[in-house]
C-alpha cells in the first residue's frame, strides 16, 4: 500500500467520523479547529487505524515523553520554548507552515496541530522501519534527535 492509498483509508475513516465526504477533508486541515473533532473521536479513529493497519500508535503523552528523552525542558509555564518548537517541526513536518508554531505557543496547540497527514506519516515511519509500535518508534525517534541538540 503507497501513501495515496493510505492517505485515501485514513480521509475516509475521519471523513466518516465528523459526518463528511473524505473529498471535503483536507490533509493538512486541522482536525480540531477545521472540524471541531473531539479527543474522543481521535482516540476512535486511531482505534480504527490500528485494527485497519496492523499497528499501535503512541497515545500517551507526547510532552512528558519528550521531556524526559530529551533531559531538558521544552515547555516552560506552560508554553513552548525555543527548543520545543524546534522539536516540534522537526516530529511533524506536516505542521511546519502552521502560524501556531511559534515560542510562547500554549502547549495546547498540539492537538490543533493534528491532520489527515499526522497519521499517514505515523503509518509510513512505521511501517519504513518494519515496526508496529508506535511507542517504541517514538523512543527511538527521540534518542536519535536528542543526539543532534
Amino acid at each position: 500500500m503507497d501513501a495515496q492509498e493510505v492517505t485515501e483509508k485514513i480521509r475516509a475513516m475521519i471523513a466518516t467520523t465528523i459526518g463528511i465526504k473524505p473529498a471535503e477533508l483536507g490533509t493538512r486541515d486541522s482536525l480540531v479547529e477545521k472540524y471541531s473533532i473531539e479527543s474522543l473521536d481521535i482516540l476512535d479513529i486511531s482505534f480504527r487505524v490500528n485494527k485497519e493497519f496492523g499497528v499501535k500508535l503512541f497515545r500517551g503523552d507526547f510532552l512528558q515523553k519528550a521531556n524526559a528523552a530529551l533531559g531538558k525542558p521544552i515547555v516552560e509555564d506552560g508554553k513552548f520554548n525555543e527548543l520545543g518548537i524546534k522539536l516540534l517541526k522537526d516530529r511533524l513536518p506536516e505542521a511546519r507552515e502552521s502560524e501556531a508554531l511559534k515560542v510562547g505557543a500554549p502547549k495546547n496547540i498540539l492537538a490543533r496541530l493534528y491532520c489527515v497527514d499526522s497519521w499517514v506519516r505515523q503509518i509510513l515511519e512505521l511501517r519504513e522501519v518494519n515496526q508496529t509500535s508506535g511507542e517504541a518508534f517514538l523512543d527511538d525517534w527521540l534518542a536519535k534527535y536528542k543526539q543532534t541538540l
